[in-house]
């Protein structure tokens, strides 16, 4: 009886493992638009990404997000310098990070951390850090 106890267990384990493996959780991602081309991103092409709330980003798993929660992080590497500037939402980046994005210079990027996106069918999920660099 207990053998045949731990070997149920045993094979019930190893389906949910199986189950959590078939889930296709995005490992990369990048900010999408319809109506802004995403081939050169300069500061101008960003304020207007980024202004279009909300944010959408495609990811490696063949689904596009809205972006609902992340934190807004500045990285300068004239002088080298992080700065995070607060959390935003499905309304667009953070006032003082929008702030400094009018300040920003080829080479400078932002990062979005601790995102939380919502698919097309409404399923929320986290997703990995968005980058985007910024060119002349």
């Amino acid at each position: 009886m207990l053998k045949n106890t731990l070997l149920l267990i045993v094979i019930l384990f190893s389906n949910s493992q199986l189950m959590v493996a078939q889930t296709s959780e995005p490992t990369k991602c990048s900010c999408v638009s319809d109506s802004i081309d995403l081939k050169k991103i300069n500061v101008e092409t960003a304020l207007k990404l980024f202004d279009a709330s909300p944010i959408k980003v495609k990811c490696d798993n063949n689904k596009t997000y809205t972006m609902k929660g992340f934190e807004f992080t500045y990285l300068s590497l004239k002088p080298f310098e992080s700065k995070t500037f607060g959390i935003g939402d499905d309304r667009g980046i953070p006032l003082m990070g929008r702030r400094q994005l009018v300040k920003s210079k080829p080479t400078d990027t932002i990062i979005f951390k601790e995102v939380v996106g919502v698919d097309d069918e409404g399923v929320e999920a986290k997703l990995p850090n968005v980058s985007v660099k910024l060119e002349e």
